[in-house]
């Protein structure tokens, strides 16, 4: 859950779910390293004025 953003102009945002996906690389010492991460939010509301 995201809670506390701000949309552009301050106002408060909704609370929402968002997603993410993660590309594991098992290593030859056993360890796994993230080797590519991805993040989705649905939500519709401006959050960043391009040029500001």
């Amino acid at each position: 859950m995201v809670e506390g953003q701000l949309l552009v102009g301050r106002e408060t945002m909704t609370d929402r779910n968002n997603f993410s996906i993660r590309v594991v690389q098992r290593q030859a010492d056993g360890s796994w390293l993230i080797v590519s991460e991805m993040y989705n939010d649905a939500n519709q509301q401006e959050t960043y004025a391009a040029g500001s």
